[in-house]
């Protein structure tokens, strides 16, 4: 306020300005990327500046072109300086753009300058099954190797199911699962992985193996194909049965011993030791082939041909007298002759080296073992029965029979009277 001369009293109005802030959006270098994976990676950056405003978010975003501005997530923090977190979900074998972000309580967002990396790759296949022979019955070891393709390893074991199937592969017959070592880092690593499996029966089967896989087709490790994990082809495996031939030839024993000799013959095709033949159930030889001349007593001898304790043939060879002798319950005798003739039994002539208790007209029988002869007899012409046995009639006997007369014999035959 001012007094003039005049008496007037003037106002005058005299200020400062005072200068307002220029927010601007927040100010981020340097990105960041460690811990690279094949899907995952820890991004981060470094707000430098939050533009004249506070820090409201903060985070990094991540695409396949440069500048990216989706896949964006904050980080959590809310102030200046340097920050980083994981990130998940990324493609594997892929180049990744990224950079960090901030924005600000003006709603001014802030970009850092793109970076750039390649996340890791990995792809496992199954090579061709081994062996492509296998004998029915008989579990058989399955082999396949599996390729481990990429920048990193597995990182841990896997599974890798081999299926078993016959020609139509529509339905697979049956599957197993073998737990697969993990693969180091190296650019192409290999592990073998084996799985066993019984044929059923021979014929033409098929078996591949899948890498990462369990029977319901889900793996556990994260590859950059996921499609290529069964072998390109079925491999065809030859199953072929286990048979044998067995030879068991009979055999005579002769008069005077208890046994006799026999050459057995043997023979396996396709053979899985243990191979064993037997006689009488004790094993006497583990070849799969050969011929032995083995010792059999009297009567049967079973013999039985076994590979992997499976019977594959069973005979028996028997044992018997030779012609014209008998058993005796020790050996081989020959046996008495025994013989009628004549009409039997009513008037039969028997010849017989022992006739000790004959008695006339009744029934003898000479046993021996396996033989036995009856025979009613009467004494030969000429002869007659003393009681005891057939004697030729002498004069003398008071006994007028045989041939004997009144002439011949007069003392034992009377006189005849003679009628006219």
């Amino acid at each position: 306020m001012t007094l003039t001369s005049g008496g007037i009293i003037t106002f005058s109005n005299t200020y400062t300005p005072i200068p307002v802030p220029l927010v601007t959006a927040p100010i981020l270098i340097s990105p960041t990327a460690t811990s690279i994976t094949t899907s995952s990676a820890i991004l981060g950056a470094n707000v430098t500046s939050n533009g004249g405003a506070p820090i409201t978010v903060r985070g990094t975003c991540w695409g396949t072109t440069n500048n990216p501005t989706t896949n964006c997530i904050p980080q959590g923090g809310t102030t200046t300086g340097i920050f980083s977190h994981s990130r998940t979900g990324l493609p594997t074998g892929t180049p990744i753009y990224y950079r960090g972000y901030a924005t600000n309580s003006a709603g001014l967002t802030g970009y850092s300058s793109s970076g750039l990396f390649t996340t890791l790759w990995l792809d496992l296949t199954a090579g061709a099954v081994t062996p492509t022979t296998a004998i029915a019955g008989v579990p058989t070891t399955f082999s396949s190797t599996i390729t481990k393709n990429g920048t990193t390893g597995t990182g841990a074991s896997f599974n890798t199911l081999f299926q078993f199937d016959d020609v139509d592969h529509s339905t697979v017959f049956a599957s197993q699962v073998a737990v697969t070592p993990a693969i180091n880092v190296i650019p192409l690593g290999t592990v073998v992985a084996s799985a066993s499996y019984t044929f059923p029966s021979a014929g033409t089967w098929y078996v591949r193996a899948c890498a990462d896989n369990n029977a319901a087709f889900i793996g556990t490790i994260l590859e950059w194909q996921e499609g290529n994990n069964c072998g390109a082809i079925w491999t065809p495996v030859t199953v072929v049965a286990t048979s044998g031939t067995l030879t068991t030839p009979n055999c005579s024993i002769p008069a005077g011993s208890s046994s006799c000799t026999s050459t057995v013959s043997w023979s396996i095709a396709n053979p899985v030791a243990p191979s064993n033949v037997s006689q009488n159930g004790t094993s006497f030889s583990s070849a799969s082939s050969g011929a032995m001349t083995r010792t059999l007593s009297y009567g049967s001898s079973p013999f039985t041909l076994f590979s992997n304790a499976t019977t594959l043939v069973s005979n028996t060879a028997i044992a018997s007298c030779v012609t014209g002798t008998s058993w005796n319950g020790s050996s081989c005798v020959v046996a008495p002759v025994f013989s009628c003739t004549g009409v039997t039994p009513s008037s039969a002539t028997i010849y017989a080296g022992d006739d000790t208790g004959l008695v006339m007209n009744t029934p003898k029988t000479y046993s021996a073992t396996n033989t036995a002869t009856k025979c009613q007899f009467s004494c030969n012409t000429g002869s007659s029965w003393n009681g005891t046995s057939c004697v030729v009639p002498t004069c003398g006997d008071s006994v007028c029979n045989g041939t004997e007369t009144l002439l011949t014999c007069p003392r034992d035959c009377k006189a005849q009277v003679i009628q006219f």
